[in-house]
C-alpha cells in the first residue's frame, strides 16, 4: 500500500510539472504582497497598521483565516483599490536545505524527508533544494550562501551544530536560517535573521531536579560533549536550589560501559537514592537493569529529553524503569496525517526531537509564506521556538504525561 502512495505522489508531482511546461510561458500582470518580517501580529497590531496608514504591512501581515470580519473587509477593499495579490497567492513555497552532511549524519536524509513530508500535507505548490557541505567553516559555508541567494531561497532549513550557527552569524546573510538543532542561548552573537528549534535542556532540568526533595542524588552521564554539557547543567542547578543535598556518585559512562557491579554490589550507601541519567539510551538501559539486579530500589529516576524514546521501553523492564521520570518537549501531534506522512518515508517525528523541531519550523515558514492556519502551537521569543515541558512516565508500553 506504501509503494503504491508513493507512486501516486510521484505521478502527481510528474504530471503537474508536465502541465505546468505546456502553459502559457507569458504570465498576467500583477502584484504581490511578501511578508519581510517573521513575526505574528494580532488584530489589535493589525488595527495599529490601519490606523497608522501601513497599508502594505497590513496586507502582508494579516493571515487568510484571521476572524475579524472589519480587517477581512478592510483587505477586500485594499486588494481590490491596488489590484493586490496578497502573499497568500504566491506560486510556490521556496524552501532551502543548508546540510554539513559529514557532520549530522543520518539527520541529513531525515530533515530531507521531514520537510518534504510536511509540504506534501499542503494543498500548495513548492520547491525544496539541498545545499549540501562537508565542513562548517566559513569558505564552505560562505560558498553555500551565495548559491542559495544566487537561486532566490529566502529561507533556509540547516540543522547544524553550534560552530556552523557562529560562522553564519559573522557573515550576516540577508536571509532567514531556521537551525532546528541549536538553542539561541548556545549562540552569544546572533542576527535579526537566524532562527532556533533547540530544545532548553536548562529548563528541563530545572524541572526535574524539582522532583527530587531531600534525597541523595547520584549522576551518571556519558563521555561525550553532550553528556558532558549536561551534566554540568545539572550540578549547576544542585548547587542552585538543593544545595544541602549530598551526591553520592558522579560518574563518567564511556560507550564500553556495562558492568557496575563494583557500584552497586553489597553497596548501601547508593541505596535509595535520587538518579539523574544523563546517558545515551542504551546506557540508561544497563543502569537501569543492574540497579535492579543489585537491589538499589532508587527512590526516582530523572533523564531529560535524551531518554525520550521507545528504545528505552524495549530495553528494559517495566520494574527497571519504575520510579523513572523523563522531560519531553515534543508535543501531542493533533495532525495524524503529518505523522502518517512522515512514516510512509520511514521517518520519526513522533519521538525524535530534531524531526520534530524541523517540523514545527517548516510549519512556521509555511505559515509566514503563504498565510495559511499553522498545524502547531509553539512560537518564537526572542527568536527561539517555545516549548512546553511535560514530565513523561515511562509505562509497560508506553509514555504517560504526569499531570501536576
Amino acid at each position: 500500500m506504501k509503494y503504491i502512495i508513493i507512486l501516486n505522489i510521484l505521478f502527481s508531482i510528474i504530471f503537474a510539472d508536465i502541465v505546468a511546461k505546456i502553459e502559457s510561458t507569458i504570465p498576467l500582470p500583477e502584484t504581490k504582497i511578501l511578508k519581510k518580517v517573521l513575526l505574528d501580529c494580532n488584530s489589535s497590531c493589525l488595527t495599529d497598521l490601519i490606523i497608522e496608514e501601513q497599508i502594505f504591512s497590513f496586507l502582508a501581515q494579516l493571515p487568510d483565516d484571521i476572524d475579524n470580519f472589519v480587517l477581512k473587509e478592510q483587505r477586500l477593499i485594499l486588494e481590490s483599490l491596488l489590484n493586490i495579490s496578497n502573499s497568500s497567492s504566491l506560486d510556490e513555497i521556496r524552501v532551502a536545505l543548508l546540510l554539513p552532511d559529514k557532520i549530522i549524519g543520518r539527520y541529513s536524509e531525515s530533515t530531507i524527508k521531514t520537510v518534504f513530508a510536511y509540504l506534501l500535507t499542503k494543498d500548495h505548490k513548492f520547491h525544496i533544494k539541498s545545499y549540501f557541505i562537508d565542513k562548517e567553516d566559513n569558505r564552505s559555508i560562505s560558498t553555500a550562501l551565495e548559491n542559495i541567494n544566487r537561486d532566490n531561497f529566502r529561507f533556509v532549513i540547516a540543522p547544524m551544530t553550534s560552530k556552523g550557527a557562529k560562522v553564519i552569524a559573522k557573515l550576516n546573510p540577508d536571509i532567514y536560517l531556521y537551525f532546528p538543532t541549536i538553542h539561541s542561548l548556545e549562540i552569544e552573537e546572533r542576527t535579526p535573521y537566524m532562527f532556533f528549534g533547540g530544545i532548553n535542556y536548562k529548563v528541563q532540568i530545572e524541572k526535574l531536579v524539582s522532583y527530587i526533595g531531600d534525597r541523595n542524588i547520584s549522576l551518571f552521564y556519558d563521555s561525550s560533549k553532550k553528556g558532558k554539557a549536561l551534566n554540568s547543567m545539572v550540578l549547576s542547578e544542585l548547587n542552585r536550589s538543593k544545595p544541602d543535598n549530598i551526591i553520592s556518585i558522579k560518574r563518567t559512562v564511556s560507550k564500553d560501559s556495562s558492568n557496575f557491579s563494583n557500584l552497586f554490589k553489597d553497596n548501601n550507601k547508593t541505596f535509595g537514592n535520587s538518579y539523574f541519567l544523563n546517558t545515551t539510551q542504551v546506557q540508561s538501559s544497563i543502569l537501569l537493569a543492574q540497579l535492579t539486579s543489585y537491589d538499589q530500589e532508587p527512590s526516582i529516576v530523572l533523564s531529560t529529553q535524551i531518554n525520550y524514546t521507545p528504545i528505552l521501553l524495549s530495553m528494559t523492564q517495566p520494574y527497571d524503569r519504575k520510579e523513572m521520570l523523563i522531560a519531553n518537549s515534543i508535543s501531542n501531534i493533533e495532525n495524524r496525517l503529518v505523522v502518517e506522512t512522515n512514516s510512509i518515508f520511514n521517518n520519526d517525528i513522533v519521538y525524535d526531537w530534531i524531526n520534530y523541531s524541523t517540523t514545527v519550523g517548516i510549519d512556521y515558514i509555511f505559515h509566514m509564506m503563504s498565510g495559511k492556519k499553522r498545524f502547531y502551537k509553539e512560537h518564537f521569543i526572542d527568536n527561539q521556538l517555545i516549548y512546553s515541558i511535560r514530565i513523561m512516565k515511562p509505562l509497560e508500553a508506553k509514555f504517560l504525561e504526569l499531570k501536576e
